[in-house]
């Protein structure tokens, strides 16, 4: 795996820059070429082509009143990358939201070499859904306090460096949120209309349909994971080689992830209570965190009260492939 640092375009998307700035040049890991912020947190690609095309226009413009030519030839171009323009602005504010698609189909749920709790192993069959390529992030999760409607979560805690928490300082953005309750991470999604996913979405989008142990194989390495022996999270996206096989990343360490099904034996149903969105009884987190040596694997269960915040756990959302 490569660590190198790809120093990527970022920016807020335009009908939202008045309200969430973010830093000019700010070194995203993991978002595509091009990505700018909406108001919601949502990652969206940018046609960086017609941007090529509006910028080459602008300079013939200003190229052709220097020059003083025909004043109808003028009006020509100057309507042409007014189009032009139009189809940027288009483009940036209209890109496709950085989640991922996992297919319908059935796909092994449990463990005979894990837990107690990951027993029995069964098959479930799924319908296609889409879950975030990464988890959410302060940025992300900022918007959505801004708007009145999310808790905040504590600036600083003994587990984390000053920086971590500071606006002022870029890694702010670009880290997973962590601090945040069940109800805080269900609030979030239900905001930007998604929801979290559920036990066994979540399992299946970090293990594919080929009973993977972990979300790149099923051989353990160090390299790609962050796990004990790192301070704190890291940026969403580092891991570039540790991404599931539908594409998520950090779907092992770095933080652990809310999802929304109570913690029940198995074999998983979506009609035998598990998803109760009322109950107050212990909710299932995956995926495991930097500040732990196990809890890797795609099957992995941990449980904590809906109340639980701690300094690695975190979340990410989904929603229906066919609301």
């Amino acid at each position: 795996m490569s660590d190198t640092k790809r120093p990527l375009k970022v920016f807020l998307c335009h009908a939202h820059a008045d309200r969430d700035p973010v830093p000019q040049g700010d070194d995203m890991r993991g978002l595509p070429e091009g990505t700018c912020l909406t108001q919601d947190g949502v990652y969206k690609e940018k046609h960086l082509f017609a941007e090529l095309i509006f910028c080459g226009g602008s300079l013939w413009i200003f190229n052709l009143i220097i020059q003083k030519r025909s004043g109808r030839r003028i009006i020509f171009v100057a309507l042409f990358s007014a189009i032009l323009m139009l189809l940027f602005i288009s483009s940036t504010i209209s890109g496709a939201e950085a989640m991922v698609l996992v297919p319908d189909g059935i796909f092994v749920m449990g463990s005979d070499v894990g837990d107690a709790d990951e027993l029995p192993v069964f098959t479930l069959n799924l319908a296609s859904f889409y879950i975030d390529k990464y988890e959410v992030t302060n940025i992300a999760y900022q918007s959505c306090v801004k708007d009145g409607v999310c808790g905040a979560v504590p600036e600083s805690y003994e587990y984390y460096r000053e920086v971590y928490h500071s606006p002022i300082d870029a890694d702010f953005y670009k880290y997973p949120v962590v601090y945040v309750d069940w109800y805080m991470a269900k609030t979030y999604c239900e905001w930007r209309n998604a929801r979290l996913p559920t036990e066994a979405e979540w399992e299946k989008a970090a293990r594919g349909n080929d009973g993977r142990i972990y979300p790149w194989g099923n051989e353990f390495g160090s390299n790609y994971v962050n796990l004990s022996g790192y301070s704190n999270p890291e940026a969403v996206g580092w891991y570039e080689d540790g991404k599931s096989v539908y594409g998520a990343y950090d779907m092992a360490g770095n933080v652990q992830e809310w999802v929304s099904s109570l913690y029940m034996p198995y074999p998983y149903s979506l009609s035998d209570g598990r998803e109760n969105m009322i109950s107050v009884d212990y909710r299932v987190q995956r995926g495991g965190s930097w500040s732990m040596m196990t809890s890797f694997r795609t099957s992995d269960r941990t449980h904590y009260y809906p109340t639980h915040k701690d300094h690695d756990v975190g979340f990410r959302c989904a929603r229906d492939a066919n609301p």
